[in-house]
């Protein structure tokens, strides 16, 4: 029987979406204990924090253990983890500690903040922008120096992630699927909506913005808010997906997606379209 339409359309969005996303590498840590959060620099070094194992692991493109970093006398999780040339890798304490840096042999105090951190972000000038998970607030931080606190509780927004869509901050997304950009004023302009939500992270890269949610998938959308394509990553084997980062690597658009349970970190080409 001949297959309609809509029937063909689907099938070759399929192949073009699964086209976009391609698992060309995986490593398995055994290492780690409860993998949380994932960063790349511009060396190709993988850096992930593990909350249960109070460390942050620095991992070569070859998948070796390169260094292994902690706090002294420190016993609470690490959480979200940033790179950028201008701060350095960055990463979030569980408590109400603050942000911490990564210096040549362990993690030392980069700022104090007295609220849980839920999610953070850096813009492309280098100001870090953290979300918290019992208020309803974002806060800016530029060169270790709060600038700016947006509070917008009372526009009955939830946000437990953040982003940048290209030179724009923030991306706060609500418990609805909404995504909003938001300026320094605490104005919001709404970005797009994906009905596959909560998200568990976010990130620009270039003129893309790509979205996992905590269902499995992985959405890429232009900046203007357009839906570009989608990935089911059960489909493709990758059944825990915690967190990613994009960057070039040698020369070609990349993810590198850490899987949670099984310990793996995939490294996955992104076609341009």
């Amino acid at each position: 029987m001949l297959e309609n339409v809509e029937a063909i359309k689907l099938r070759i969005k399929t192949l073009k979406d699964k086209y976009c996303f391609k698992i060309y590498k995986t490593f398995h840590i055994p290492e780690f204990l409860d993998p949380k959060g994932i960063t790349l620099d511009n060396n190709k070094n993988i850096f992930i924090s593990d909350a249960l194992g109070n460390k942050v692991f620095r991992i070569s493109f070859e998948g070796l253990i390169l260094s292994e970093f902690s706090k002294a006398n420190y016993t609470i999780p690490f959480m979200n983890i940033v790179f950028s040339n201008l701060t350095g890798v960055l990463i979030s304490y569980f408590d109400k500690g603050g942000i911490g840096i990564i210096t040549d042999d362990s993690i030392e105090d980069w700022i104090k903040i007295n609220e849980r951190c839920a999610g953070m972000c850096l813009s492309p000038d280098g100001s870090l922008y953290v979300c918290f998970s019992l208020d309803n607030k974002i806060l800016k931080i530029r060169n270790k120096k709060i600038e700016t606190i947006i509070d917008y509780g009372h526009q009955n927004i939830f946000s437990t992630v953040i982003g940048v869509i290209g030179n724009e901050i923030g991306l706060s997304v609500n418990n609805t699927g909404e995504i909003f950009k938001i300026n320094d004023n605490g104005n919001l302009t709404f970005f797009s909506k994906c009905n596959d939500f909560p998200f568990s992270s976010f990130k620009t890269f270039e003129d893309k913005v790509y979205i996992l949610s905590a269902r499995k998938f992985i959405f890429c959308y232009n900046l203007n808010g357009k839906l570009n394509w989608q990935i089911e990553l059960e489909k493709i084997g990758i059944v825990a997906p915690k967190d990613f980062d994009v960057q070039r690597i040698d020369g070609e658009p990349a993810m590198v997606l850490l899987e949670h349970t099984k310990n793996l970190i995939h490294f996955i080409k992104l076609a341009t379209k």
